[in-house]
């Protein structure tokens, strides 16, 4: 997880392949946001302990690494 943000997300994530269907831009932001929430929210639910790693990207996402973690500790 490297955002939270879909403005971040545009920057990191160029484009998507979504069972063949390419997407770009802030559509391919949005889909990843919302898969990688899903995915935490599922393996929440089933009881799992869960490890979140992120790449710092200097000047792209370095303002959210305190509001991801803060997120992603709750």
């Amino acid at each position: 997880v490297n955002t939270a943000s879909l403005e971040t997300a545009e920057k990191i994530y160029l484009y998507a392949n979504y069972y063949g269907s390419l997407m770009r831009g802030r559509e391919a932001g949005r889909l990843l946001l919302d898969r990688q929430q899903e995915g935490l929210r599922k393996a929440a639910e089933a009881g799992l302990h869960i490890k979140v790693n992120m790449v710092l990207m200097d000047g792209i996402n370095t303002a959210e690494v305190c509001i991801l973690a803060k997120l992603l500790s709750a």
